[in-house]
């Protein structure tokens, strides 16, 4: 009962930064980049959380699954530095111009 708690608290608020993501991609028309770079950053930061305060859980309830997970996660760190340099180039780039 207590994961199930915790699991629909974190839904509530994972809806939450995807409501105010697509409400600010609608209001700062201009900014679309940084605003996938954001959603993306927080989105990486809650599994994390997930991850971290439910790994006893995880490891009891799932232990085959525990790996695959770790390497997801691993891989969206990877794409979250590459999204996050390759905005920074963009950038530099409009700058020089």
């Amino acid at each position: 009962m207590e994961f199930a708690n915790f699991a629909m608290n974190f839904l509530q608020i994972l809806t939450l930064i995807l409501i105010i993501s697509v409400i600010s991609s609608f209001l700062f028309k201009n900014k679309k980049a940084l605003i996938s770079l954001t959603t993306n950053f927080l989105l990486l930061v809650s599994a994390n959380v997930f991850f971290i305060l439910q790994i006893d859980f995880i490891l009891d309830k799932f232990p085959n699954y525990f790996f695959w997970i770790f390497a997801l996660l691993i891989l969206a760190y990877f794409n979250f530095i590459r999204d996050f340099y390759s905005y920074i180039k963009s950038k530099r780039s409009n700058r020089a111009n």
